[in-house]
């Protein structure tokens, strides 16, 4: 720590006005099965910073991986402050001091996770006779530590562990064939549930046998939990104040207006403690805090780092996310999760006299941010009388994202936190789907 203090003191006395370090230390272990042994088994260790430094009104961000080059990196950052322009909204964090640990240590050893591995293939394998092959099996698992120190009186360290295991399989029935995958997210393999990942990928692999095209219509549309997230994973960039700035959001006008039903809110809340990693500091340094971006239906917040709320006079929302230490703080949501209703997932689709139960999605993240149109393909399950009766596929959500969202039916009660946008199963009315 104090040679990374050194180099603040440094930039100081080259005449920065501001200087940061963000040193991030990782260990990633792969491993992934076929055919009852390993493929491919790899485990790594990295080790990377950036130094930011604001100097004469212009910002310089230059990284590097050995930190006794700390110094030379420090002259690369100064020397592109000159080519850079003055922009008085570049602030950095101030006066914040916090360690915030691993929520939980991963218990489970390599060689338990490979074994773990080899009995999903197997179970999944050993299934149904229709489950032609399995692909690869795989498990991943990430431990990192962040170090953010600046000369502004800021020192924090986060750290993040998540863990999955996926899954795919392609099935036939000697007439049709399908493919399909699942997968679980945990913050450690030993929390992962690998039966649930086997019956939800034989499930999906087998019911979509003969899965048939159905007329164009509008229809109830059911989105899991997985699907949902992924959806409005999708949609997270027009809620950010950057997006709104740069006028490339659906919702640009709409701060304060209805934009949902009276009981479909959307929260931004990195401290929530079932969160994935549970924050209560962003990636530039600045405490984290509860944001209801959508309120009971209205639209009341958008997401900010520092940089976007000093161009809107607002206090940022602990939302500056780098993508890694190469890159500069951008806004993006931490742990974003829609408010739970008051039914179960089963209840919900027991509700539905005709509709869809989505098993995937298929070109979610083309939906267009500014005029909030899309066209998303889905296969899935027909839901007639409040039961899944028979497979779907070659279809085409098409509509408007303002239109999706007022059409929100219902939100079930069955929450499970998987990454940065989580969701429980959701029902949307009045869904235009066309056969492709």
């Amino acid at each position: 720590m104090k040679g990374l203090k050194d180099i603040l003191l440094s930039g100081e006395r080259k005449g920065c006005e501001a200087v940061e370090i963000y040193l991030e230390e990782g260990e990633v272990e792969t491993i992934e099965v076929r055919g009852g042994s390993i493929e491919n088994y790899d485990r790594a260790k990295d080790l990377g910073y950036g130094i930011r430094v604001l100097k004469d009104g212009a910002m310089g961000l230059a990284y590097g991986t050995n930190l006794f080059e700390a110094e030379t990196i420090l002259e690369q950052a100064l020397a592109l402050t000159s080519a850079g322009e003055p922009d008085s909204h570049i602030t950095f964090s101030k006066d914040f001091r916090i360690d915030n640990p691993l929520v939980k240590e991963e218990l489970a050893t390599t060689k338990g996770k490979i074994e773990a591995l080899i009995e999903l293939e197997k179970e999944i394998i050993s299934s149904d006779s229709r489950i032609i092959s399995v692909g690869v099996t795989h498990s991943k698992s990430s431990r990192n530590k962040v170090t953010l120190l600046n000369n502004q009186g800021v020192e924090v360290t986060f750290n993040k562990g998540v863990a999955y295991v996926f899954a795919d399989i392609t099935t036939s029935d000697g007439k049709d064939q399908r493919g399909a995958w699942d997968v679980d997210v945990k913050r450690t393999f030993e929390e992962l549930d690998l039966k649930k990942i086997q019956e939800g990928v034989v499930k999906k692999g087998i019911s979509l046998l003969g899965a048939k095209k159905i007329p164009s219509q509008k229809i109830t549309v059911i989105l899991p939990p997985m699907e949902a997230a992924e959806l409005l994973d999708a949609l997270t960039s027009v809620f950010t104040a950057e997006a709104i700035q740069k006028k490339k959001s659906v919702y640009r006008e709409q701060l304060g207006e209805k934009i949902a039903p009276d009981f479909f809110s959307l929260i931004e809340d990195a401290k929530h403690i079932e969160a994935l990693n549970p924050l209560s500091v962003d990636e530039e340094g600045v405490p984290t805090v509860k944001t209801e971006i959508i309120k009971d239906g209205v639209l009341n917040s958008f997401l900010y780092n520092l940089y976007t709320a000093s161009k809107d006079d607002r206090t940022s929302t602990g939302n500056g996310v780098r993508g890694s230490y190469r890159t500069i703080p951008r806004v993006a949501p931490l742990n974003l999760y829609v408010k739970p209703g008051t039914r179960n997932d089963g209840e919900v689709i027991k509700g539905v006299e005709k509709g869809i139960y989505v098993f995937s999605l298929m070109g979610a993240h083309l939906i267009n941010p500014i005029s909030g149109n899309f066209s998303i393909g889905a296969n899935g399950l027909l839901i007639e009388k409040g039961e899944l009766t028979s497979p779907v596929a070659e279809i085409t959500l098409v509509g408007n994202i303002k239109d999706l969202l007022l059409n929100v039916g219902e939100v079930s009660s069955e929450l499970a936190f998987m990454g940065t946008v989580s969701s429980p199963l959701i029902r949307i009315d009045e869904v235009m789907v066309s056969s492709q």
